[in-house]
């Protein structure tokens, strides 16, 4: 399996950032490859994705979530992925340096 690192700033508030991205029905709108995002219940989700030209399924079950400092999810059945998303505001990311 791949691993992927990948930084962005968004010019946000840190929750407003945090709540986009746990609305996960919406990835289709802007995350490319994914086709449709269905939440089953509170920490599972149902993902359809085109990956290099194949499409793939599979259950994925949220294993952390700390609001606005974290996301990690590992998928249960189907593709295999896991993976973290983890939020940082710029004010604490300087205070940090």
């Amino acid at each position: 399996m791949s691993v992927i690192e990948k930084s962005i700033e968004v010019d946000a508030p840190l929750q407003a950032t945090y709540n986009q991205w746990t609305q996960f029905q919406e990835f289709p709108e802007f995350m490319e490859g994914v086709e449709r995002v269905r939440q089953l219940a509170p920490d599972r989700l149902h993902w359809v994705a085109d990956i290099g030209g194949h499409v793939k399924e599979w259950e994925a079950l949220i294993v952390d979530q700390k609001p606005d400092e974290r996301i990690s999810w590992r998928s249960e059945d189907g593709a295999a992925n896991d993976g973290v998303v983890t939020f940082h505001s710029e004010a604490t990311t300087h205070a940090l340096i």
